[in-house]
Parts: structure tokens; sequence; C-alpha cells
């Protein structure tokens, strides 16, 4: 389903419960818009994509974790159409780290605040949503109080959901009609970064690479832990919204703690299979002469739409 530019888009709420388990052991309202899991591999099926730009290559901001990502109409100023929220989760027992850099270092340093790096594109339409879970009617209306971290960017020209659980292992409701709960979300531009400006200050940047964003626990979630810190992001994503939050439901049908293998082959072409890490695989090596570490993810990693 084609989205025009007079619907408007939820926020991505990347609701992330990572989980790194040895395998061996087994073991605001708006403050500043003006504007007004299985090891079973999912197949996902792109969007269409745009005439890229003759020579250039695709940029991607990629979310990994809880997120709300709200989409916003033409009314709204070009480098405003786009809020990517970080929430502030107080209380959890695991936290998330909040940090974000190029993927040409991966050095990726803490994050806070609010972002507005000034892009703007040509694009004219909104990007397509469908199959995402979306909350209707919620963009604009999470609490300033509860923002970790907040950028604004112009429309992509692509969503792409990444390292999807499979879909026919999540219980869900009040989210419209969702096909993918992507643990990975890239914001694509087909003609490259829109500028060559950092999009959130001191942090590592390079426009020639893809720029990643964390919300998500460093070191993971051990099995046991996993319903428990599911019902914290649960709780800290209605939290954002007042006392009279969103209602809807999203979880595994059971608790089996298998990991959600990256995409084979790779979903984008100019992004690369270990793009799909989640912030344990990079920062937590497995110890010398262990097997790995299992990425293990709840659905509620996925993100989320908030529609206006």
């Amino acid at each position: 389903m084609a989205i025009t530019r007079r619907k408007i888009l939820t926020g991505a709420a990347g609701l992330c419960a990572t989980a790194a388990i040895d395998a061996m052991s087994g073991g605001l309202i708006s403050q500043t818009h003006k504007a007004t899991n299985s090891s079973q591999r999912i197949k996902v099926k792109a969007a269409p994509t745009p005439t890229p730009c003759p020579g250039a290559t695709p940029f991607s901001i990629i979310l990994h974790g809880l997120f709300l990502v709200e989409l916003w109409d033409s009314n709204t100023p070009n480098e405003q159409r786009v809020r990517v929220i970080s929430p502030k989760c107080p209380g959890m027992k695991i936290p998330h780290e909040h940090v974000a850099g190029s993927w040409k270092n991966q050095k990726f340093t803490g994050i806070s605040g609010f972002s507005a790096p000034g892009w703007v594109t040509e694009r004219e339409e909104m990007p397509d949503i469908t199959g995402l879970p979306t909350l209707a009617g919620w963009a604009g209306r999470v609490l300033n109080s509860r923002i970790h971290h907040s950028l604004y960017l112009p429309w992509p020209d692509l969503i792409i959901p990444l390292r999807n659980v499979d879909p026919t292992t999540v219980s869900h409701s009040g989210l419209g009609t969702p096909s993918h709960f992507p643990l990975t979300l890239a914001l694509t531009y087909q003609c490259g970064a829109p500028k060559d400006i950092v999009p959130i200050n001191q942090t590592d940047w390079s426009k020639d690479f893809n720029y990643h964003i964390f919300c998500e626990p460093k070191c993971g979630v051990g099995c046991d832990q996993l319903p428990s810190h599911a019902d914290d992001t649960l709780r800290c994503i209605s939290e954002s919204f007042g006392p009279n939050g969103p209602q809807f439901t999203l979880k595994p049908k059971k608790w089996d703690c298998k990991p959600v293998p990256k995409d084979k082959p790779p979903s984008a072409s100019h992004i690369i299979s270990d793009e799909e890490n989640a912030l344990s695989e990079i920062e937590c090596p497995p110890p010398a002469g262990q097997v790995g570490i299992l990425s293990v993810h709840l659905p509620m990693c996925a993100s989320l739409i908030l529609t206006q």
C-alpha cells in the first residue's frame, strides 16, 4: 500500500530486549516539533526501490533496539519530517545503553539530548511503512521528560526492516496488521547522506558509511531474565506517553530463548550482514575458546510506527 504525503506515519518504536547467551553454556508532548523469535529465517519483501541517483551509494541510519520513530506530513519542515526517539526508561533492571556512531570505525559513543542536523532532501512522498507495527494517532505525544535522545531527519526513501522475528511466533494486538517485526530498522537515503554533517554531535561520522544508533542492553540478558526485561520494556513504552498511553500487546507466544538469525542474503545491498548485529554482539565478544554468543531478541525489540 503506497503511503501518500498526506498520511502521517508512526514513529518506529524499537522495543528491544537483546539477550546474549553463551552458546556453550546455553546459558512530549513534542518539545521542538512545530509542524503543527525463532531461528527460522524470514524472507523480507523490500519496499519498491525509487530510482537511485546515478552513481550514488545509498546511505542508511540504522536503528537497533527501543526506538519510537515519528513520521510527519508535508506541512512539517523538510528537515523535521522524521523524529527518532530513544525513550528514557528509569527503573530497568537491565538498563539500555544509548550510543551511536559510524560503521567505518565502529566507535560508538554515548548520546543524549536533542539533535537536529538540518538535513534536507527533495523527496515529496512519505516512505512506505506497510507491514510494520503501528500505533495510530500517537505521533507527537511522547512526554518530553521521557526522552533520552531525539533526532530530527527528512523523509528517507525507504524504511527497510532487517533481522525480522518470525511473525508466527508473535502475539500482538493494537498495532495494525504487521507482517514484519524487525530487530534492526534502516532509514535509507538512496542518493547518499543528505548532508556531510554528523547527525548527532560528538559521535564518529563518515558520510561514506552507514550510521548506527543503539538503545539496548550492552552485554545481553540471560534467558531467565527475558520475561522481566520484556515487561520493563513494554512499561517504558507505555509510560513514555503518560498515564493514558496506547493500549497494545506485543510478546512472544512462548519463551524459547532462541536467537534470531541475520538476513541471508542481506535485505539491502548497501548494508552488510554484520551491520545487523546487536550491541552485545559488537561490544561483548565471546571469551577465547568458547563457541560464541547467541543474540536472543524478543518481538518487543521490533520497531513500532506511530501515526499522527
